[in-house]
């Protein structure tokens, strides 16, 4: 990107991304805490909550894809639909392996977040806000996963 940009990312879009992490955390906590009758409930809102949010990472790359004065990349189109197509997968296979695999597939968005990065497409400061909130969202999915109310 130009070097008019910012090396870090505005406050606005820190405390929105932030922001974002409420759900994830409140969904672990609930479903860790909340008597039995209501984990299928809350199972269901954490799978629909990571579907939502990992369609919206991916949705940043076909902006990416699509910013104004410069060659549109197919590679990144392809990708920038691919994490909607398998949040919706998974939202139909068993809870426990959906939780894994959705683990797996913020991982692997932030890896090519970070690739956006090297070739230039996205903002310098983007791998750096990412990755803690990546962290904590994987960290609540496996918590979720290996508890005994999935």
């Amino acid at each position: 990107m130009s070097s008019h940009l910012p090396d870090r990312p505005p406050r606005l879009v820190v405390a929105l991304s932030y922001a974002g992490l409420i759900p994830f955390i409140a969904l672990t906590l609930a479903i860790w805490l909340a008597p039995p009758v209501y984990i299928p409930e809350l199972n269901l809102a954490l799978n629909g909550y990571s579907a939502v949010i990992l369609s919206f990472l991916g949705a940043i790359h076909w902006g990416l894809a699509m910013r104004a004065n410069a060659p549109i990349s197919p590679g990144l189109l392809v990708f920038s639909v691919l994490p909607a197509l398998l949040a919706w997968l998974l939202l139909l296979i068993p809870m426990d392996l959906a939780l894994l695999l959705f683990a797996a597939g913020f991982v692997l968005v932030y890896l090519v977040d970070y690739q956006a990065v090297r070739l230039n497409l996205a903002p310098v400061w983007y791998p750096g806000l990412r990755k803690p909130l990546t962290i904590v969202v994987v960290i609540c999915l496996l918590l979720t996963a290996f508890s005994s109310n999935t």
